[in-house]
């Protein structure tokens, strides 16, 4: 495995797609929690679905990064930083401003289990907060995880690639994916009733979502950053998107390959005049944040009546950004520098412990 990432590889714009992405999420919810008129135009970035463009971006870095270093104990400091700290602000903010400002008490049998959950990340909305604001305390946070089951596996599929040494390996897992999410879809979409919960269940487990994920590690392996087709190509593989999102036919075969060609568009788009995220964010990654805070807030709206008025709307992506910058400057940084200082002090350990000479006791 290659030592160092190639300089065409670290220079990219994958900042940049992160946080337009989850500023879609917002608009997205905004409009449809705030009850707002949807522009006819909208419903053409609507076809850019944000949730599988981001686990793209999940398998295409975190497989470059493990590749790189596989050693499980940085790897796991490094993702544990980069999810919990940040999660844990945005819920102790959550239960103080739920419990300010529309009078939810946390002091109940459901409370205590239901804060472990959300702190490890297995997310739900408890029946205590069901009718609070739009019925899910913040909506936007399901795919934690999901993002969480990634991490996990993620080491089980190198370990199996390495222990097999198949060079299809990773072929031959997409492929099986990819007939278990179509199984899964066909399964739960005739789902109803009493049996909706199992869909539920499916939705929040990596099984649907994992020919996705696989398809960014893929593309990583395949060094499809360098591909003169893809490289620079962006505007060429957003058209190709938009016209078999309009002119194929809906089923789960052609959902499955407008996603393959929106992975390719999505790692196109990271590659295309490179280097625009750090000139304009100076590596500074917001997204997270705005992930984390607008769900929480849009909650707070609807359950104040603050409705249908789009002000309100530039009111939440405004806070939103504020809360983001708060939590990049004083929590998510903070996180990753300390998991990086404490990666490397372990590193550095390693090299000088010296190991202990016995000496052979001759025999007489």
């Amino acid at each position: 495995m290659p030592s160092n990432p190639a300089p065409t590889f670290v220079r990219n714009n994958f900042d940049l797609i992160r946080i337009v992405t989850a500023v879609l999420v917002l608009v997205n919810h905004s409009l449809g929690h705030l009850e707002l008129a949807v522009p006819g135009w909208y419903a053409v970035i609507q076809q850019f679905q944000r949730v599988p463009m981001f686990f793209v971006m999940s398998g295409f870095l975190l497989s470059a990064s493990f590749e790189r270093n596989s050693q499980l104990k940085p790897y796991f400091t490094n993702r544990l930083a980069r999810i919990y700290p940040g999660l844990w602000m945005c819920l102790l903010l959550t239960v103080i401003l739920f419990a300010l400002i529309g009078g939810v008490s946390f002091f109940n049998a459901e409370a205590a289990p239901w804060l472990a959950a959300q702190g490890i990340g297995f997310i739900y909305t408890p029946s205590f907060l069901d009718n609070f604001g739009y019925g899910s305390y913040n909506g936007s946070l399901w795919t934690i995880v999901i993002e969480l089951q990634f991490y996990l596996c993620l080491p089980i599929i190198y370990w199996l690639y390495r222990k097999y040494n198949r060079d299809n390996f990773f072929y031959i897992l997409f492929a099986a994916s990819c007939v278990i999410a179509s199984l899964l879809y066909t399964y739960t979409s005739h789902l109803s009733g009493s049996q909706a919960w199992i869909g539920k269940l499916v939705r929040y487990s990596i099984l649907p979502h994992a020919y996705i994920f696989l398809a960014g590690i893929i593309l990583q392996r395949l060094k499809v950053f360098e591909w003169k087709w893809v490289r620079g190509k962006a505007l060429l593989w957003m058209a190709i998107f938009l016209v078999l999102s309009y002119a194929l036919p809906v089923t789960i075969i052609t959902k499955m390959i407008a996603m393959i060609v929106l992975a390719f568009c999505t790692i196109s788009l990271a590659y295309s005049a490179p280097g625009i995220a750090t000139k304009y964010l100076k590596d500074r990654d917001l997204s997270y944040g705005v992930y984390l805070y607008h769900g929480m807030l849009l909650s707070i709206l609807v359950e104040l009546g603050f409705i249908r008025n789009v002000w309100y709307m530039v009111g939440v992506g405004a806070v939103t950004f504020l809360l983001a910058w708060l939590s990049y400057r004083y929590v998510e940084s903070p996180a990753m520098i300390w998991a990086k200082r404490r990666n490397a002090a372990a590193k550095e350990a390693k090299k000088t412990v010296t190991p202990t000479i016995i000496p052979v006791q001759q025999s007489a």
